[in-house]
């Protein structure tokens, strides 16, 4: 369903749905996709914090790995503490992300 539903909204923008992928399948090993962007938005605040580290692990040189809801400190935590183990270098977005109920991302670009 929100695959679908992603897929209609990109359509409809006018970008490309090429490569669109189910969590499931990626973390299997059912893909051997390697995304040039990633918008980690997957379930609930804990669930994301805990799936962090497979979606590291998906990117590659060149992915940008948009951070969602990062005003939740679980996720916030998560993040902070995914960069400084792994050396990476992240980029507060919130000036274009920041919406009327306070929720805004984050980048790390590989």
């Amino acid at each position: 369903m929100w695959l679908a539903r992603t897929g209609d909204y990109l359509h409809s923008k006018g970008l490309s749905t090429t490569g669109l992928q189910l969590w499931d399948k990626l973390i299997t090993g059912g893909s051997d996709l390697r995304p040039d962007f990633i918008l980690h938005d997957l379930g609930n605040p804990s669930t994301r914090a805990a799936t962090l580290p497979s979606v590291l692990d998906l990117c590659r040189p060149g992915t940008v790995l948009m951070l969602d809801d990062v005003h939740k400190p679980v996720i916030r935590q998560a993040v902070l503490a995914a960069v400084t183990e792994r050396g990476l270098r992240c980029f507060d977005i919130s000036g274009v992300t920041y919406d009327q109920f306070g929720r805004y991302s984050w980048v790390i670009l590989f």
